[in-house]
């Protein structure tokens, strides 16, 4: 059940979520039907999430 309750919140946020020109991932919460501010994807360290390529692309 734990599972399926995660799928339904990924589901609900994964469109807010792109690759930025710097190979950042950032959080745009209107895409997702949210007004929260936006802002990039950091661990729990405070360290920026990035990616090897694919700029401007959808975070699947």
């Amino acid at each position: 059940e734990e599972i399926s309750t995660q799928k339904k919140v990924w589901k609900s946020t994964q469109p807010g979520f792109r690759t930025t020109d710097d190979l950042g991932i950032e959080f745009l919460p209107w895409k997702a039907g949210l007004v929260d501010q936006p802002g990039r994807l950091v661990t729990d360290k405070g360290v920026p999430c990035t990616v090897r390529s694919l700029k401007g692309a959808e975070v699947w």
